[in-house]
């Protein structure tokens, strides 16, 4: 499993069969559009994982502000690793990416537990409350 990176609209055609294989058939100039929208919106994301130059995975991202908890939320909205590839890591991976986005400097507990799998803290995110 190598990288793991944003989406983009040159990514199209390996998103559409990727898609498919959830069972979404959308044209490919749907799925440029939906990359478009994508990009644009700060709280969205689709992630491709590859397997050298080749897309193995792709998993889109929804942040939103969950009124109940006062916090900023991530819901899965997809998860797909190629039919070729699955048994591999890639879910797993892609799923430890979403963690990574999505895990605050105050869950120590889940910090402990990436470092447990190998990860290391390679910098920090800066934000601020709106």
């Amino acid at each position: 499993m190598g990288l793991i990176r944003t989406a983009t609209e040159q990514d199209a055609t390996a998103v559409q069969s990727l898609l498919a294989q959830l069972g979404y058939q959308h044209p490919l100039d749907a799925v440029v559009e939906l990359l478009k929208r994508s990009e644009k919106d700060d709280n969205s994301l689709c992630l491709l994982a590859f397997d050298g130059d080749r897309p193995v995975g792709l998993m889109s991202l929804l942040f939103f502000f969950y009124f109940p908890a006062a916090a900023l939320q991530c819901r899965i909205t997809a998860l797909v690793t190629d039919e070729h590839c699955r048994g591999q890591g890639v879910g797993k991976a892609l799923l430890l990416k979403a963690q990574e986005l999505t895990t605050s400097l105050s869950r120590t507990q889940a910090q402990a537990w990436y470092e447990a799998q190998g990860m290391s803290r390679t910098s920090y995110r800066y934000c601020i409350s709106l």
